[in-house]
């Protein structure tokens, strides 16, 4: 155990001096710190090497506060604060003989919401690629062997480095929920689109690379223009209605559809989800992200609202703080809305994020809670 505050206040010192740099010094002067994140971490680079063409270390620190008030489905109300690394992950890449690429990233911190430790936890992502510009037709064509994020959702496909509201939505993470399967991956590019498939094991008992012994899941997922089409079927084994133990994805089956496009200062999000569950009950929901930056480049306003859904009571307030501070009792309809300010001293790569959100979670017999969540976070990579 140990005490966050010197971390925190070095880090605000940080950030405070890329604001400065932004607003006093000279342009050459606030480029090169802001390249200062963007470098530390490359450490060679030589595409004329014909054994190793790139080597780079890489990070990201995710600190943040939540304070949630409420009233549970008990009648009890709730009213607590919690202090969270909400991610320290470190990592490494090698690019070599020309067409491959080794990627490692370790999850560091090993607590949780006001339970600070540090020390490797488990492998975030291991991966081992296949690149090549042009195959059949196709360019940028990538297959990749490992343990690797899963992505059905808007708000899974982008990574938490640039995510704008401080948690995904409850829906999103429903569907995504951080999964890290082994699978092998293809992804390449051709009509302007790009594809995705993949057969991952649904095996959830693995810190590393994950073995076959469970069942398989398949995936396929097509992007164009600002329309983005996921889809997963689960070939899980299901007797007596119990599904096979461990099964990291949860769902027999799964589907998101999203749009999303840019206007001037203003970025809109839609997205819609819905899917089977292992038990044979179905959850769906949408999710609509207005965002405008009120100060080009620096300050950003957020909205999002959601919707989620359930045919039995299958769904949950909010993990991050809410549903750590009420009882644990399950709903059948979600509602939720945020609203949030985000300032950028460096685009993604440091920022400060601030957002409330009330959300109501009913219960098929009348019962019902609700809560309010503020939360600001410090966000960082390089």
């Amino acid at each position: 155990m140990y005490s966050t505050t010197p971390t925190i206040l070095a880090l605000s010192a940080l950030l405070c001096s890329f604001s400065q740099a932004g607003e006093l010094a000279p342009a050459e002067e606030n480029t090169s710190a802001c390249d200062f994140l963007k470098s530390i971490g490359e450490v060679y680079k030589n595409d004329e090497n014909p054994y190793i063409q790139e080597l780079t270390f890489f990070g990201r620190f995710q600190w943040q506060y939540g304070y949630t008030e409420g009233e549970a489905m008990d009648g009890e109300d709730f009213d607590e604060q919690y202090t969270e690394i909400r991610r320290l992950r470190a990592g490494v890449e090698v690019d070599f003989l020309k067409h491959f690429e080794l990627k490692t990233r370790l999850n560091l911190e090993q607590g949780g919401p006001d339970n600070h430790r540090l020390g490797v936890d488990d492998f975030d992502t291991a991966t081992l690629s296949y690149k090549v510009d042009d195959l059949w037709g196709f360019e940028d064509v990538e297959v990749s062997y490992g343990r690797q994020k899963f992505t059905l959702g808007a708000e899974s496909h982008e990574s938490s480095r640039k995510i704008k509201t401080v948690e995904r939505s409850n829906i999103g993470n429903y569907f995504y929920s951080g999964k890290r399967p082994t699978g092998l991956l293809v992804s390449a590019e051709r009509f302007g689109a790009e594809f995705n498939a993949g057969i991952y094991s649904t095996e959830d008992d693995s810190d590393f690379i994950g073995g076959w012994n469970d069942g398989e899941a398949y995936y396929v997922g097509i992007g164009y223009g600002g329309w983005q089409a996921d889809f997963l079927y689960n070939e899980v084994d299901v007797t007596d209605g119990e599904a096979t133990e461990d099964d990291i994805f949860e769902f027999r089956w799964a589907s998101s559809l999203a749009y999303q496009f840019e206007h001037g200062r203003w970025e809109i999000l839609f997205n819609a989800l819905y899917g089977e569950l292992l038990d044979g009950e179905e959850v769906y929901g949408a999710v609509i992200m207005p965002s405008y930056f009120l100060i080009e480049d620096k300050l950003e306003a957020v909205m999002r609202y959601q919707y989620a859904g359930s045919d039995g009571n299958n769904l949950r307030l909010t993990k991050r703080y809410a549903q750590e501070a009420a009882d644990t009792r399950k709903g059948d309809e979600n509602h939720t809305i945020y609203a949030g300010l985000n300032y950028y001293f460096c685009g993604h790569r440091s920022k400060i994020l601030t957002g409330v959100e009330y959300e109501t979670l009913d219960r098929d017999n009348g019962q019902d809670a609700d809560a309010v969540t503020f939360w600001t976070a410090i966000r960082m990579y390089f």
